[in-house]
């Protein structure tokens, strides 16, 4: 599972802003190619700086991470949706 307000919390750091926008854009890419290693790789170092920072952890690998992603963005963009509509 992706946490969505755990990457949200991290988003809030500074030192994170960079690694959570890179997260994001390999979002894009996954829906062009789907391939999961670089954002496997990009929500094991975000784990890690939530670790560093006794925050939550962003990713709990219990799923498939194809399912977890394609959760994500579902999730995501209905989250916009409400927001946009309130």
């Amino acid at each position: 599972m992706i946490d969505r307000i755990a990457i949200e919390r991290l988003y809030n750091e500074d030192q994170c802003q960079k690694l959570i926008e890179e997260f994001y854009i390999l979002l894009v890419e996954y829906t062009k190619n789907k391939e999961t290693e670089k954002i496997e790789e990009c929500l094991n170092r975000l784990n890690l700086f939530a670790k560093k920072i006794k925050s939550r952890p962003v990713y709990y690998d219990n799923h498939c991470l194809d399912t977890d992603i394609t959760n994500f963005i579902v999730e995501t963009y209905r989250q916009e949706r409400i927001k946009k509509y309130q």
